[in-house]
């Protein structure tokens, strides 16, 4: 066996530090589609990683993957943060395309923050860009109070178990 690289050690370790602060599980399960999927089990919010060694993931674009995910977890509202799908399902996407829509871009807004602070690479090809005024005021008046909560997120300083819970957005 390889040893991980000091990268991936690193995103690791963010990995394991951010979902504990948040008291969210993130789990390897097989077997495995090529997809990462967001449920509650037992009721603790889960981040379900598939893996098998035909979709096998490195642990960056296993990190991007959770990093959406937990950008979708904190842009919800508190009432569906311990749902399944965050209280969604394909029926609610398919009835009201633009709650989609909003619900997706205010996930790759967090994610953009959570992935800088965990030194992941930018998004390449950015959602945001393509998305109303609306939205744009939302993450002007929402970017403090989410960059606010991501620093005491990410501090050092932070007790080991202690679990932060995420304003409304």
């Amino acid at each position: 066996m390889t040893q991980p690289s000091k990268k991936a050690y690193r995103l690791t370790q963010r990995l394991r530090h951010l979902s504990r602060h948040l008291g969210i599980d993130v789990v390897f399960e097989t077997p495995a589609s090529d997809n990462v999927s967001y449920r509650v089990v037992k009721g603790r919010p889960t981040i379900a990683v598939g893996y098998s060694p035909l979709h096998a993931f490195t642990t960056e674009q296993v990190a991007e993957r959770v990093a959406h995910e937990i950008g979708h977890y904190l842009a919800a509202p508190p009432s569906r943060r311990r749902r399944p799908d965050y209280g969604l399902d394909d029926d609610a996407y398919d009835e009201s395309p633009g709650f989609y829509w909003t619900d997706e871009t205010k996930a790759v807004f967090i994610e953009g923050e959570v992935r800088r602070r965990m030194g992941l690479p930018k998004l390449r090809r950015h959602l945001t860009d393509y998305v109303s005024e609306n939205m744009r005021v939302w993450w002007k008046q929402a970017k403090p109070a989410v960059q606010a909560f991501l620093d005491e997120l990410f501090s050092d300083h932070l007790p080991f178990f202690q679990v932060l819970t995420p304003p409304k957005f």
